[in-house]
Protein backbone atom coordinates (compact mmCIF):
# COMPACT_ATOMS: atom_id res chain seq x y z
CA UNK A 1 0.00 0.00 0.00
CA UNK A 2 2.61 2.43 1.03
CA UNK A 3 4.60 1.76 -2.40
CA UNK A 4 1.18 2.20 -4.52
CA UNK A 5 1.23 5.81 -3.08
CA UNK A 6 4.49 6.63 -3.14
CA UNK A 7 4.24 5.70 -7.30
CA UNK A 8 1.05 7.85 -7.26
CA UNK A 9 2.23 10.51 -5.09
CA UNK A 10 5.26 10.51 -7.66
CA UNK A 11 2.83 10.50 -11.27
CA UNK A 12 1.31 12.97 -9.75
CA UNK A 13 3.87 15.74 -8.86
CA UNK A 14 5.65 14.51 -12.65
CA UNK A 15 2.12 15.79 -14.38
CA UNK A 16 1.75 18.80 -12.25
CA UNK A 17 5.17 19.76 -13.61
CA UNK A 18 4.06 19.84 -17.26
CA UNK A 19 1.00 21.01 -17.18
CA UNK A 20 0.14 24.00 -19.98
CA UNK A 21 0.24 27.26 -18.28
CA UNK A 22 -2.05 30.49 -20.00
CA UNK A 23 0.80 32.16 -21.11
CA UNK A 24 2.47 29.21 -23.19
CA UNK A 25 -1.58 28.29 -24.49
CA UNK A 26 -1.09 32.31 -26.11
CA UNK A 27 2.17 32.20 -27.25
CA UNK A 28 1.51 28.78 -29.58
CA UNK A 29 -1.54 30.39 -30.66
CA UNK A 30 -0.04 33.63 -31.93
CA UNK A 31 2.68 31.42 -33.55
CA UNK A 32 0.50 29.51 -35.56
CA UNK A 33 -1.54 32.77 -35.84
CA UNK A 34 1.19 34.56 -37.46
CA UNK A 35 2.15 31.77 -39.65
CA UNK A 36 -1.73 31.53 -40.86
CA UNK A 37 -0.89 34.91 -41.65
CA UNK A 38 2.18 34.80 -43.72
CA UNK A 39 1.88 31.57 -45.19
CA UNK A 40 -2.16 31.04 -46.02
CA UNK A 41 -3.93 33.92 -46.50
CA UNK A 42 -3.30 37.57 -48.21
CA UNK A 43 -5.51 40.16 -45.80
CA UNK A 44 -7.32 42.39 -49.16
CA UNK A 45 -9.99 42.78 -51.08
CA UNK A 46 -8.54 41.43 -54.30
CA UNK A 47 -9.72 38.29 -55.98
CA UNK A 48 -8.00 35.47 -53.85
CA UNK A 49 -7.61 38.46 -50.99
CA UNK A 50 -8.94 37.20 -47.81
CA UNK A 51 -9.16 33.12 -48.71
CA UNK A 52 -7.62 30.50 -46.89
CA UNK A 53 -5.18 28.34 -48.19
CA UNK A 54 -5.98 24.67 -47.68
CA UNK A 55 -2.03 23.69 -47.68
CA UNK A 56 1.11 23.89 -48.51
CA UNK A 57 3.52 21.82 -50.44
CA UNK A 58 6.90 23.85 -50.88
CA UNK A 59 9.88 22.82 -53.62
CA UNK A 60 8.97 18.84 -53.11
CA UNK A 61 6.18 18.37 -56.00
CA UNK A 62 6.87 16.64 -59.17
CA UNK A 63 5.21 17.77 -62.65
CA UNK A 64 2.04 15.97 -62.42
CA UNK A 65 1.27 16.76 -66.07
CA UNK A 66 4.29 13.99 -67.03
CA UNK A 67 3.25 11.70 -64.43
CA UNK A 68 6.71 10.73 -63.10
CA UNK A 69 8.60 11.69 -60.55
CA UNK A 70 11.92 12.14 -62.59
CA UNK A 71 11.46 15.45 -64.47
CA UNK A 72 11.29 17.47 -61.32
CA UNK A 73 11.46 21.20 -60.61
CA UNK A 74 11.65 23.30 -57.78
CA UNK A 75 8.18 24.81 -57.68
CA UNK A 76 5.80 24.07 -54.68
CA UNK A 77 1.94 23.36 -54.74
CA UNK A 78 -0.49 26.06 -52.92
CA UNK A 79 -4.06 24.33 -52.49
CA UNK A 80 -7.19 26.50 -51.89
CA UNK A 81 -10.18 24.41 -53.86
CA UNK A 82 -13.60 24.53 -51.98
CA UNK A 83 -12.45 28.05 -50.21
CA UNK A 84 -15.91 28.73 -49.14
CA UNK A 85 -15.47 26.02 -46.91
CA UNK A 86 -12.95 27.18 -44.91
CA UNK A 87 -14.02 30.79 -44.47
CA UNK A 88 -16.26 29.47 -41.84
CA UNK A 89 -13.84 28.45 -39.67
CA UNK A 90 -11.31 31.56 -40.63
CA UNK A 91 -14.54 34.07 -38.95
CA UNK A 92 -15.02 31.90 -36.06
CA UNK A 93 -11.30 32.38 -35.34
CA UNK A 94 -11.47 36.32 -35.91
CA UNK A 95 -14.48 36.77 -34.08
CA UNK A 96 -12.96 34.59 -31.08
CA UNK A 97 -9.66 36.40 -31.07
CA UNK A 98 -11.35 39.65 -31.18
CA UNK A 99 -13.47 38.94 -28.10
CA UNK A 100 -10.55 37.67 -26.46
CA UNK A 101 -8.25 41.15 -27.38
CA UNK A 102 -11.52 43.47 -26.50
CA UNK A 103 -11.64 41.02 -22.72
CA UNK A 104 -8.37 41.68 -22.43
CA UNK A 105 -8.41 45.79 -23.30
CA UNK A 106 -6.51 45.12 -25.94
CA UNK A 107 -6.37 46.73 -29.36
CA UNK A 108 -9.11 45.01 -32.05
CA UNK A 109 -8.20 47.18 -34.81
CA UNK A 110 -6.41 44.45 -36.98
CA UNK A 111 -8.76 42.03 -36.51
CA UNK A 112 -11.65 44.03 -36.95
CA UNK A 113 -9.59 44.73 -40.38
CA UNK A 114 -8.68 41.29 -41.13
CA UNK A 115 -12.77 40.69 -40.71
CA UNK A 116 -14.18 42.84 -42.64
CA UNK A 117 -11.63 42.05 -45.51
CA UNK A 118 -13.10 37.90 -44.59
CA UNK A 119 -16.61 39.31 -44.76
CA UNK A 120 -16.13 40.72 -47.84
CA UNK A 121 -14.48 37.98 -49.64
CA UNK A 122 -17.77 36.29 -48.94
CA UNK A 123 -19.42 38.73 -50.68
CA UNK A 124 -16.83 39.22 -53.60
CA UNK A 125 -17.39 35.80 -54.23
CA UNK A 126 -21.63 36.10 -54.34
CA UNK A 127 -21.58 39.21 -56.23
CA UNK A 128 -19.15 37.58 -58.90
CA UNK A 129 -21.05 33.92 -59.33
CA UNK A 130 -24.04 34.83 -61.63
CA UNK A 131 -21.95 36.30 -64.27
CA UNK A 132 -19.27 33.98 -63.94
CA UNK A 133 -21.74 31.10 -64.44
CA UNK A 134 -23.70 32.26 -67.19
CA UNK A 135 -21.84 31.21 -69.92
CA UNK A 136 -21.50 27.61 -68.68
CA UNK A 137 -25.52 27.98 -68.67
CA UNK A 138 -26.12 29.76 -71.48
CA UNK A 139 -28.00 32.94 -70.41
CA UNK A 140 -27.18 36.39 -68.80
CA UNK A 141 -27.52 37.55 -65.67
CA UNK A 142 -26.56 40.78 -63.72
CA UNK A 143 -24.25 40.86 -60.20
CA UNK A 144 -26.80 39.76 -57.38
CA UNK A 145 -25.66 39.46 -53.17
CA UNK A 146 -28.02 36.52 -52.90
CA UNK A 147 -26.28 33.83 -51.36
CA UNK A 148 -25.23 32.05 -54.58
CA UNK A 149 -21.75 32.52 -54.50
CA UNK A 150 -18.12 30.64 -56.36
CA UNK A 151 -15.89 28.41 -54.19
CA UNK A 152 -13.11 30.89 -54.98
CA UNK A 153 -11.97 33.51 -56.96
CA UNK A 154 -7.97 32.75 -57.16
CA UNK A 155 -6.38 33.91 -60.04
CA UNK A 156 -3.44 32.33 -61.63
CA UNK A 157 -0.71 34.32 -60.54
CA UNK A 158 -1.83 34.63 -56.97
CA UNK A 159 0.76 32.66 -55.59
CA UNK A 160 3.71 34.58 -57.17
CA UNK A 161 2.40 37.71 -56.80
CA UNK A 162 1.45 37.23 -53.17
CA UNK A 163 4.67 35.25 -52.24
CA UNK A 164 7.07 36.18 -54.91
CA UNK A 165 9.64 34.62 -53.66
CA UNK A 166 8.52 31.56 -52.94
CA UNK A 167 7.99 29.51 -55.92
CA UNK A 168 4.61 28.11 -55.82
CA UNK A 169 2.12 26.28 -58.67
CA UNK A 170 -1.34 27.04 -57.69
CA UNK A 171 -3.98 24.22 -57.81
CA UNK A 172 -7.46 24.97 -57.28
CA UNK A 173 -9.23 21.69 -57.00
Amino acid sequence: MKNTFILVSILLTNNLCFTQTDQLNQEKYWKLRDDLREDFVRISNEPGGSLVARGLKPNECWNNSDATPNNTFNMGEMHFGDGMIRQGYYLSLLATEYKLLKDAGEDTRGVLNELYYALEAINRNDLRAEPEQSPIYGFTQSEQLNGFYMREDIPKNFASQNWGNVSMQLICV
